[in-house]
């Protein structure tokens, strides 16, 4: 049976870890959301993007291939089941290895996608504010030196 460390004291679980549930998703559909989620991520951002199935330094966790992001804001690392190597490899570049780990914490991951996320504007809006600033220059009145220039509207 596993066993869930909690500051109060240890918690046995009469279930596979992966089955607990808050009453709405497993731990296993959650990881699975990650894991289909980080990779649309990669597929969105390609040249930002790589997988592969060796670490830098030429190991890997039987089962497993690793893929990342390289933000702006910092490196951005996932481990996969092997399973997903097929949606990876069609998202983003596959590399013989993964660049160098930086050291990065889930916490530190969570922060760097939290700021790049922040610092982004979304495509939808940057093709509005340039639709915004098409209809002011187009609203605008032109000087009368300028060719087509007019002061009527016919």
């Amino acid at each position: 049976m596993p066993t869930l460390h909690l500051p109060t004291g240890p918690l046995e679980i009469p279930c596979p870890t992966g089955q607990v549930s808050d009453g709405y998703h497993t731990f296993d559909e959650l990881y699975e959301h990650r894991c289909i989620l980080f990779l649309a991520l990669l597929r969105a951002h390609p040249q930002l993007s790589w997988c592969s199935k060796l670490h830098e330094d030429g190991t890997m966790f039987e089962g497993w291939f690793e893929a990342g992001m390289d933000l702006p804001t910092g490196q951005v690392t996932y481990h996969f089941p092997e399973r997903l190597w097929p949606l990876a490899a069609a998202c983003s570049r596959a590399l013989p290895r993964a660049p160098k780990w930086d050291g990065h914490t889930p916490a530190q991951a969570l922060e760097r996608l939290r700021q790049w996320l922040s610092a982004a504007t979304p495509p939808s809006q940057r093709r509005k504010a340039r639709r915004d600033q098409m209809i002011q220059a187009n609203a605008s009145p032109k000087p009368e030196s300028e060719p087509g220039a007019h002061t009527s509207r016919v």
